[in-house]
Order: C-alpha cells, then sequence, then structure tokens
C-alpha cells in the first residue's frame, strides 16, 4: 500500500490543542465557555454555581452540604457511567458528568432543569439528603482526623471572614432545617445569573454554543445570588479528641492568599516547595498520614484553599510535643536565608502540569481520556468563579528566589502559624487500631 509524504505528515502532526472561546454571557446571566476538541471522545460538561458553604446563612450552616447531598440522590438515578459528580466547596457548588456526544443535548436539558427554580425533589428527597448531610457532619462518626485538624485551622484563621465553619455544619443544626428552606435555596440559588457552564467536546465551538444556549437560553435569571457571609468562628478547643487514632496529629495552619492576590503564584511555588522538603524530612510516614486525610502539605491551588495546612503525626504513646518540635523545625529551616532555585523550578514544573498549562498540556492525552477531559473543564468553570488570573502561566514563570522568599517571610513564617492539634481519646489507644481506617 502506498502512503502519501501528506498522509505520512498528518499522522506524525501532534493532535491540535482546545479551540477556546473567550466565552459568552447569555441575558439570562449565564456565562458559556466552550472548549473545542477533535477526537474527544465524550462530552464534559461542569456546571459551577457561586453558592457554596461559605454562602451558608448563620442560621443554617451546612444547608450547601444538604444541597449537595439531594443533587448526589437526583445523580443516582442517571447511567453509572455518565453519573454526575458533585463537589460542594467553599465558594462553589461544581456539577460535572461526561456523556456520549449523542447525548450532549439532553444532559444539558438535565443541567437547565436545576437552574429553573423548579423544585429539585419530593419531601422524601429531602429528608434523606438532611439525613446523609448530618451523618457526615457527625464528629463522633468522623474516621479522619484531617478533617478535624482543617476544621479547627479554619476557625482559627479565618474568623469574621467566609469559611471560617465547618463546611459540612452541625448535626444539631441540620436536624433543624425545615425541607421548605432546602427548596427555597435551591431555587434562589442555583440560577442562571449565579452560575458558570463549561463544555468540552469534539463539536466545533459555535455548535456547543448553540447547543447550550437552546438548552439555557429561555430560562429566567432568577433573584440576586447569595452573598458569602463573613460569620463568626466557632470556639473549638485545643487540643481535641479523637476516637480513631492512637497517636497525636498535630498541624501548623497558615492563611492561604485568594487566586486573585498578586502573591498567588508564589504561594503555589513556595508551597510545591515546601511538599518537597516535608516528603524528604519525614519519610517514612507515620501510621498512614496519607490515609488519614492528613498529608503533610495540605492544600489544594485548584479549589483556591483558604487555609494551608502543614501535618504530623506524633508516635503511638508519644505526647504531640515532639510532633511539633519536627514541624517547627521543618518551618525555621525553611524560612533561613539560602539558594533553593532548583527546588522552585522543579515546583514550577509541577504546577505547570497539574493546572495543565503549557508547555504540559498534551491534546492527544485530553482526547483519549474523558477523565482529562471532565478536569479541564472543571479548572476553566472555577477559576472563572474564584477569579484565577488570566496570565497565571506567566505568573508562575515570572516566580524566582527573591519572590518566593518574600512570600515566605510575608505568610509562611514559623511564628505565623496557628498550631492545631489531636489527640487519642482516654482509653481509646488500645481500640483504636481496630477502628481507624486501613492506614489510618
Amino acid at each position: 500500500m502506498l502512503v502519501t509524504l501528506a498522509a505520512l505528515a498528518a499522522l506524525a502532526a501532534p493532535p491540535a490543542g482546545p479551540q477556546e472561546e473567550p466565552g459568552r454571557t447569555l441575558a439570562n446571566g449565564l456565562r458559556l465557555r466552550v472548549l473545542s476538541l477533535p477526537g474527544a471522545r465524550e462530552t464534559a460538561l461542569v456546571l459551577v454555581v457561586r453558592c457554596g458553604s461559605d454562602h451558608d446563612p448563620d442560621a443554617a450552616p451546612g444547608l450547601a452540604a444538604v444541597l449537595g447531598e439531594l443533587l448526589r440522590t437526583r445523580a443516582a438515578a442517571q447511567p453509572e457511567a455518565e453519573r454526575m459528580a458533585v463537589q460542594v466547596l467553599g465558594p462553589a457548588t461544581v456539577l460535572q458528568r461526561s456523556v456520549a456526544a449523542a447525548r450532549t443535548a439532553e444532559a444539558l436539558q438535565e443541567y437547565a432543569a436545576l437552574l429553573s427554580g423548579e423544585p429539585w425533589g419530593d419531601a422524601d428527597a429531602i429528608a434523606l439528603a438532611l439525613g446523609r448531610a448530618t451523618l457526615a457532619a457527625d464528629e463522633a462518626l468522623q474516621l479522619y482526623p484531617g478533617t478535624m485538624l482543617e476544621a479547627a485551622a479554619r476557625a482559627a484563621l479565618l474568623a469574621g471572614r467566609p469559611g471560617a465553619r465547618p463546611p459540612g455544619g452541625a448535626p444539631e443544626v441540620l436536624r433543624g432545617i425545615a425541607p421548605a428552606l432546602v427548596q427555597a435555596r435551591a431555587a434562589a440559588a442555583f440560577r442562571p445569573r449565579n452560575a458558570v457552564l463549561v463544555l468540552l467536546g469534539a463539536a466545533p465551538p459555535d455548535e456547543l454554543l448553540a447547543a447550550a444556549e437552546r438548552a439555557c437560553g429561555a430560562l429566567a435569571a432568577g433573584p440576586e445570588p447569595p452573598a458569602p457571609v463573613t460569620a463568626a468562628a466557632p470556639g473549638i478547643p485545643d487540643p481535641r479528641t479523637h476516637a480513631r487514632i492512637d497517636g497525636p496529629f498535630v498541624a501548623a495552619a497558615f492563611a492561604a492568599p485568594a487566586p486573585a492576590a498578586p502573591d498567588f503564584a508564589a504561594f503555589v511555588l513556595a508551597t510545591g516547595v515546601l511538599r518537597t522538603r516535608a516528603a524528604r524530612a519525614f519519610l517514612p510516614y507515620r501510621g498512614g498520614e496519607l490515609g488519614a486525610r492528613a498529608p503533610l502539605v495540605a492544600w489544594n491551588a485548584f479549589e483556591g484553599a483558604p487555609v494551608l495546612l502543614l501535618c504530623r503525626r506524633g508516635r503511638n504513646g508519644d505526647t504531640p510535643d515532639p510532633a511539633r518540635q519536627e514541624l517547627e523545625r521543618l518551618l525555621r529551616a525553611f524560612a533561613e536565608p539560602g539558594p533553593f532555585a532548583r527546588e522552585i523550578d522543579a515546583a514550577r514544573a509541577e504546577a505547570l502540569a497539574s493546572l495543565d498549562l503549557p508547555p504540559f498540556a498534551d491534546p492527544g492525552r485530553l482526547a483519549r481520556s474523558p477523565r482529562l477531559a471532565a478536569a479541564r473543564a472543571w479548572a476553566v468553570g472555577l477559576a472563572e468563579v474564584l477569579g484565577w488570573p488570566a496570565d497565571l502561566e506567566a505568573r508562575l514563570a515570572a516566580v524566582g528566589e527573591v519572590e518566593v522568599r518574600t512570600l515566605v517571610r510575608a505568610r509562611l513564617a514559623p511564628g505565623m502559624a496557628a498550631w492545631r492539634t489531636l489527640i487519642p481519646e482516654a482509653g481509646a489507644a488500645g481500640a483504636a487500631a481496630a477502628k481507624r481506617p486501613p492506614g489510618g
């Protein structure tokens, strides 16, 4: 068989990257973003709604978690391979689905139904959602100490700011939430003017935009969206006890900058260096720190997490002091002057890869992997809501030692840490091994 040079060139040519439109805002306020990726196996649909735990009213903390459970109940009726994933964050709730291209219009109609203001479910569905949210918020049932450490850190660092309260609420409050309040919140907050819809698929950009406009363009805009609530932080004692651990957990917590802050890029790289140093200093891990959801450095740049935790698990039977001293030594060494340009370069490469920015974005992998394509769409939608700078790639490239050192002095100095501790419940150490999760 003869193969022409043109055909060979076409085979050898790298796949084209996604064609990304600058975005369009419909008359009802819905923000549309589309990424056309020829060869994509499925269409990824991501809906980001500016209604998360930061928006929970004072009288009903945990309301966003209830809405998240109600959405998961709806998703359970969808085909398993195309089931909607639901993530409730502080500033937003994120819904993500990947469907066959032929089912794109149907999936868009299901999103449109969520934004229509019509009831999401009957009284039984709401009662189930309230029950699940209440169980998830019950600290007596918490398997993972990292969750409690983060809640304590938020209360210590974010008083008077959104995010100070535990994102899932408290059981005693959730039990008192009326079903009518759940329906009213969904009808008021999940509306077009408060949402960003992202589509990534093989169709041309104009076709994807037209499909989204057909499904959602006629929806009413909805009322004024809720604003983040700057509620008082709950009083959380320190140290706290945990029934499922047999050794202490210690965390040094720091407030993180918002993605739109001028030093966000420097914080991303400083955190990357700190993560590498912590892994090097503390290997091997003790008692499954990762399985306990208390990784050495806990911070998610994708989600713009407001708090960074540097965690260490103490030895069984120890007081928390040795683990705290280990973290203090790591922070002091990190704050000392000295060249670490290579560490910054490694952190920059890792950040660019995790954010799927050039030169690491691989169109071929995106087209072949629905999971990666969905993650790309997820990042685009969340970036709209969190206010990621459009030039984040350039900012990461421009950060050097001076900027990272300045950032460390301003935000990560040892004396700025809020220290939080978990210790085993009295008499629980012997039984904890039978209770804790694998690796916990």
